[in-house]
This record gives C-alpha cells, structure tokens and sequence, in this order.
C-alpha cells in the first residue's frame, strides 16, 4: 500500500510529440538498505508537468526487480531520465523535479525516511526548486581508464589523473557546462591500481601516485565548482580477487 510520485516540468524539446522523434523516458525506484532495487516501467513523457507513480509492492508488473528487496527498509528514491542520446549533447532547457509526494497508508515505505519527512501524514511533500535540482544533478563520470584513474597499475606504468589533468579539467568544465553540480567517480575499480599487497595477497597501504591522483581530481573539481562523489572504491569485482 502507499504510493511515491513525482512531480516534474518537462521541456518542450524532450516531450513525445509528433514534432519531436527522439523524446525522452522516466521512471521512479527504489532501493532497500542492502542495495536491492525496484524500478517501475519506462514513462513516455507527454505533457509540460507531469505526474510519475510508483507503489512498492511485488504484486504489480513493473521493470526491473530484486526479488529479495526488503520493503520495510527503503533507504534510497530516485528516477531515472533515458534521452535517447548522449546527454552530454543534449543543450536546450532542463527538465526538473517540482515536488515529490509520498503517500502512507501504513505501508513500511516512509519508515527509513528522515524524521522530518514524518511530521505530515499520511501525505508528505518535498518542494524542490529548479537551483536545489540543478545544483544536485549529477555525472557518471565512473573513469577515465578503467582502474588506472588512481594509482601505477603494476607493469603498466601511471597514467592517472595527475598524468591527465588537461583532460580531466575539460571534462570537468564540459560537465559544468551542461549544468550538472555533481560528479560520481570510481577510485580503485577491480584493484588493479593503487593498492599495495602483501606477499599473502592483503592490501598494506597505497601506492604514492593516488595521492597525486585524488590532488589533481580535488584541484580541478574546486576550478570548475563541482562537487565530488568517490562512490566506488572497488567494485563488485573484488568478490573474485579475494576469492583467489
């Protein structure tokens, strides 16, 4: 029971209309505090403001599911936009979220909220102005060269980011440019870069370029006023390093 909507303002370039062939998607999910996922279908996007639903429960058709995600535990709502292209080229006006609501008839959604969420009920609304969604609008940047962004990848040499800063900068400003305040970035990958093992396989400490790698990254991310976000550490790949 209850039910997430988001209220959003569409941009008349990114509506499915018979002007527009490449219009653009939406859709709302969430996720439990273990990371297992709910996502609703792909939205066609039709009108200037615009309404997007989703009720967490397994019992309806939707997209993509973990089976096991735990609906008592909902830590985490978002959506997702598809344009169709690469977002990076898209330069007309920003599509953005007005409001969302979150309706609670006794369903476990609202329990992991913030307190002050709790205070309306059984409807909570969060207004959100177009400069809070555009200041916290982000990038995936993830890499540049995969695992080798920070750190020498042993008998590879170092080509990280202190090695590219040029590159990493107009990137940056590109990103900037485009409107975006946030920027998500992967660190050590597979580990294959920037850690220092033991003669038993046990990481000891990092090699002396990921410092200079994470200065380059923090220097130019305070030159183009971005905001950083080091979200992947090591990546799921790291199962099969400990493994061997």
């Amino acid at each position: 029971r209850g039910k997430i909507t988001f209220n959003v303002r569409v941009p008349e370039a990114l509506l499915n209309s018979t002007r527009n062939t490449r219009p653009a998607f939406i859709k709302i999910y969430i996720k439990d505090n273990k990371y297992k996922a709910l996502y609703a279908t792909w939205i066609n996007l039709t009108q200037e403001r615009q309404s997007i639903t989703l009720r967490p429960t397994l019992a309806e058709p939707r997209g993509y599911t973990d089976r096991e995600i735990d609906l008592k535990s909902i830590c985490l709502i978002g959506i997702q936009v598809s344009l169709q292209e690469e977002p990076i080229k898209y330069r007309g006006p920003a599509l953005y979220i007005e409001s969302v609501v979150i309706e609670d008839d006794k369903a476990p959604v609202t329990t992991k909220l913030p307190l002050s969420l709790r205070k309306a009920e059984p409807a909570v609304t969060i207004p959100v102005t177009y400069e809070e969604f555009k200041a916290n609008s982000g990038v995936n940047y993830a890499w540049s060269n995969y695992g080798r962004d920070f750190g020498k990848v042993k008998g590879w040499g170092h080509i990280g980011f202190s090695r590219n800063i040029n590159k990493l900068r107009a990137d940056f400003k590109g990103i900037k440019a485009a409107g975006m305040g946030v920027v998500r970035m992967f660190i050590f990958a597979d580990t294959r870069g920037g850690i220092v093992f033991d003669e038993n396989g046990m990481p000891i400490r990092f090699d002396r370029y990921v410092y200079k790698d994470f200065e380059a990254v923090l220097k130019v991310a305070k030159e183009t006023g971005l905001r950083l976000c080091p979200f992947c550490l090591i990546s799921g790949w790291l199962t099969a390093v400990i493994r061997r």
